[in-house]
């Protein structure tokens, strides 16, 4: 938005209206807090690829 007064019209405008049978919820962005944490548990190296290396795929049933 070019200034203030216009984002406020739009948000103003549009919060609580309807679209596609379902109300609108609008307001001004914030940004996001801080995060915290290592990030322990999240990517790929959850676990240890070499514990499955060396085991045979288990044959899958079909799924019809």
């Amino acid at each position: 938005m070019p200034n203030d007064e216009e984002a406020f019209e739009a948000v103003a405008g549009l919060d609580g209206k309807e679209f596609g049978g379902r109300s609108l919820n609008v307001n001004e962005a914030r940004p996001r807090p801080e995060r915290t944490g290592s990030g322990a548990g999240r990517g790929p190296d959850r676990f240890s690829k070499d514990d499955y290396r060396e085991a045979a795929r288990q044959p899958r049933e079909p799924r019809w």
